[in-house]
């Protein structure tokens, strides 16, 4: 009768697995049926990312790896894009378009596996926390249907949507970590690490969020835990190798923007607030968001049923306090999640509004995300945290059950008009039909208002930009012998007496470092800047006919930081095998035994 019941129950608990599948898969592919709609859609980023893809992909063929030059945009001269700009998609594109070889469908692929990364890795990360299926359900439901990421994909086509998708999973390896010992919790401190270095790729100004978010969730569990120091110690080198991973992005990012006109161009951040009202209920469109409110054309809403969870945890929190008796210790202790993500929300909306322009203003690294509005997808993310851990502490199954399933299907139907795209226009479909020889911005910079070209430069080049001219724009006849995204050959003819200027400049952009230019077999030369071109000492060439090939490399911090990404994983390989085998433990004896006393 025993072993009939527990056949019975596993049956049960295999069955539920299935539905609860077919749930979050049924809810995905309802959520994500517009991607597929159409051949090609309209975002305001789009052709940007094909664009960017098809040069990483014909880069990558080249041997640059991790990209970093994006050689056939500026109309060839280059540009450095990938070292600014979330190189992640790229690479995504790289891989699936080794099986479709359509670089718009493999985007359509990432968008899709975008939402179901979200879907189930909240699913995994809350059912891990508090145990329960209708909690995690109901937070993974409210994750997936919260407008922004709609407007992130359908309207804007910002690849924010793989940062907001990998943070539940980063969260989830870590709560595995929290929940095991021995072995498995080195093996989950190492995957939370791994996936915390590819959100830092995902997206520049979601991770500069996300990962503080990350670190005060570690902070938090190392407390309710009560690790020892040894665990402790493993947590922070993972956090920290996260960010050490992901350093040969973020790093040059940030040190060589410098060196570019990034953070130059007409955007600004004050501009940009949106207000309370819009947060409730803005118009649902396609268009950009306008200097002050009166001409926005895309929606900053919360969703509706994200401010039911945000008043309903309100409601919870002033219930629980009056029911702890006001004893703000016990209080917290048995609320600390509900406080955490209620709070976090709070703050995030502030931040939204124009209410924390003061603050904005003395936060310089805050001014650089442009958009304030941005952070709706921190919000999405901390309301449906909330909504799970609010579910977790209802004891009243009918309650329970009431509430997952009602303000799920409420944020499912709240939002069934938001995720259909905007198609191309009948008249620009042919231009996708050949994007790399037919699309306009194909070769352009591929940022709003020239910002990665050089700093100083008055414009970016053109088509009909020379291969090779002088400062004084005196044309050299010139012959092209091979020319890729990062390498290049041209045959040119001079003579001294006639040309007018002292330096020879090369259509490549100019880029400190990272370029080694040879004439004649001669070099690699030292180059500067001229107007935002590659140009030398015109005594370095001969009168006559000259030979000149130049190859895109890496500049030494670009370098460094790629050793120190190299460094980190190595140490974790390190970490790994000295757990995974015991090594450890003879060598932290013997540790202990002969260096420690001989220190003391």
């Amino acid at each position: 009768m025993h072993s009939g019941n527990m056949l019975k129950n596993k049956l049960l608990k295999h069955w539920l697995k299935i539905v609860i599948f077919a749930v979050l898969l049924g809810a995905v592919i309802w959520a994500g049926k517009g991607i597929f709609k159409y051949s090609v859609f309209s975002t305001h980023d789009g052709n940007y990312h094909i664009a960017r893809a098809y040069d990483a992909i014909q880069s990558i063929r080249e041997g640059e790896f991790p990209l970093r030059w994006a050689g056939s945009l500026n109309y060839y001269c280059g540009v450095p894009v990938f070292n600014f700009y979330y190189p992640l998609i790229y690479y995504l594109v790289i891989l699936i378009d080794l099986i479709f070889n359509n670089v718009i469908f493999s985007l359509k692929i990432i968008f899709f596996i975008s939402f179901l990364l979200c879907t189930f890795g909240f699913y995994l990360w809350a059912k891990e926390e508090t145990g329960k299926v209708l909690p995690a359900l109901g937070g993974a439901l409210v994750y997936l249907f919260g407008p922004y990421r709609f407007t992130l994909i359908f309207v804007r086509g910002s690849p924010e949507y793989m940062a907001f998708a990998i943070l539940p999973i980063v969260l989830f390896f870590y709560c595995r970590a929290f929940n095991s010992r021995g072995k498995k919790f080195v093996i989950y401190a190492f995957l939370g690490s791994l996936m915390g270095a590819i959100l830092t790729i995902a997206h520049n100004f979601a991770a500069m969020f996300l990962m503080p978010i990350i670190l005060l969730y570690l902070i938090i569990k190392i407390i309710q835990k009560k690790l020892d120091i040894k665990k402790i110690g493993l947590i922070a080198f993972s956090y920290i190798a996260a960010l050490g991973m992901g350093s040969f992005f973020t790093a040059p990012a940030l040190l060589e923007q410098k060196y570019t006109q990034i953070g130059s161009n007409h955007l600004t951040y004050l501009d940009h607030f949106p207000e309370l009202w819009q947060l409730w209920n803005s118009k649902w469109g396609y268009f950009y968001s306008s200097q002050g409110t009166i001409n926005d054309g895309m929606s900053f809403m919360l969703g509706y049923a994200q401010w039911l969870i945000l008043a309903l945890g309100a409601g919870f929190i002033i219930y629980q306090l009056i029911k702890s008796k006001f004893k703000i210790g016990t209080f917290i202790k048995n609320n600390v999640w509900i406080l955490f993500f209620f709070i976090g929300t709070l703050f995030t909306i502030y931040l939204i509004l124009p209410w924390s322009i003061p603050l904005w203003r003395k936060i310089g690294p805050l001014q650089e995300i442009q958009f304030s509005w941005r952070l709706l997808g921190v919000a999405l993310f901390t309301i449906a945290a909330l909504f799970t851990f609010i579910l977790d502490k209802i004891k009243s199954k009918y309650l329970l059950v009431a509430l997952s399933i009602g303000i799920s299907l409420f944020a499912i139907v709240a939002e069934r008009n938001h995720m259909l795209p905007q198609p191309e226009s009948a008249q620009d479909l042919y231009q996708y039909a050949d994007f790399s020889n037919l699309h306009p911005l194909r070769h352009s910079t591929t940022t709003l208002a020239d910002e990665v070209i050089a700093a100083g430069a008055k414009n970016a080049c053109w088509f009909t930009t020379p291969v090779v001219s002088t400062n004084k724009n005196k044309k050299i006849a010139y012959t092209t012998l091979t020319r890729g995204n990062t390498y290049g050959s041209v045959e040119f003819t001079i003579d001294k007496k006639q040309i007018t200027g002292d330096k020879i400049v090369i259509n490549l952009g100019y880029f400190p470092d990272i370029h080694k230019i040879y004439v004649n077999g001669d070099g690699p030369l030292d180059y500067s800047n001229c107007n935002g071109q590659v140009c030398f000492d015109a005594n370095k060439v001969k009168d006559g006919k000259n030979l000149m090939t130049w190859k895109v490399g890496e500049s030494r911090i670009e370098r460094t930081f790629d050793y120190v990404t190299i460094a980190f994983f190595l140490t974790w390989s390190v970490v790994l095998l000295a757990y995974l085998t015991g090594i450890y433990k003879p060598v932290a004896k013997w540790l202990r035994n002969n260096w420690l006393k001989k220190s003391k």
